[in-house]
């Protein structure tokens, strides 16, 4: 049974099937982190349609995958309407605006919801990003850019990638122009997919000769 509600997360997330790219395995999430984000979605779920009161009494594990956003999967001990059961299993999945809940006891819910920013405090500091993550990106925006370039990627130097109000990359590649050329420039692309459609993936470039330029993506126009 679907149980719709309205809640705020403070989170972002993305479930494979949605995926326009499909990079990115699943990294270990911090439990502390893991627990916040639990907390304040259950917190406005207590407050939905449902009542459904959901307190985390222990995290496990817990981790996430880049997806043109992110799926957190996290293991935790609950009180669910003042019951406890362990090791339930919690999905928050981005685009689709759900976040489920499997317990070894047979309990199963999942929730409708919107969506809203993560806390600032859910940021968290750059990782290396790995040229095939940071190739499938390029290319997948980079031929739907509104009035962009005409650049062919050539070849990734170094990435990283940040969990910050979005998916922030920072990439330093070589692309080929139009007219031959090789121009080695310093590219951001930062993912805000629960933004309103032309606002949703923000793209720039920073060239010797091309200069430094921005560009939106439709976010929805890539599935």
């Amino acid at each position: 049974m679907i149980f719709k509600v309205s809640i705020l997360v403070c989170a972002l997330f993305s479930v494979a099937l949605a995926n326009p790219t499909g990079f990115g395995a699943p990294s270990e999430y911090s439990l502390e982190k893991a627990e916040q984000l639990l907390t304040k979605t259950f917190l406005v779920i207590s407050d939905g349609e449902t009542k459904t009161d959901i307190k985390v009494n222990k995290v496990y594990s817990a981790t996430y995958k880049v997806v043109s956003g992110f799926a957190y999967e996290i293991v935790a001990d609950l009180a669910i309407n003042g019951e406890n059961k362990e090791k339930c299993v919690a999905k928050i999945l981005e685009k689709i605006a759900e976040t489920e809940i499997s317990c070894p006891d047979g309990h199963h819910k999942q929730f409708s919801h919107t969506i809203a920013k993560r806390s600032a405090t859910m940021d968290e500091a750059p990782r290396k990003a790995t040229s095939e993550e940071s190739t499938k990106i390029i290319n997948t925006y980079l031929k739907t850019l509104v009035g962009g370039p005409t650049f062919e990627l050539v070849k990734v130097h170094n990435a990283t990638y940040q969990l910050v109000a979005g998916s922030l990359y920072k990439i330093k590649a070589d692309f080929k122009t139009a007219t031959g050329e090789i121009e080695t420039c310093d590219v951001k692309v930062w993912e805000q997919s629960w933004l309103t459609t032309d606002e949703a993936v923000k793209f720039q470039f920073d060239c010797p000769q091309y200069g430094s330029k921005s560009f939106q993506h439709n976010f929805v126009s890539s599935e």
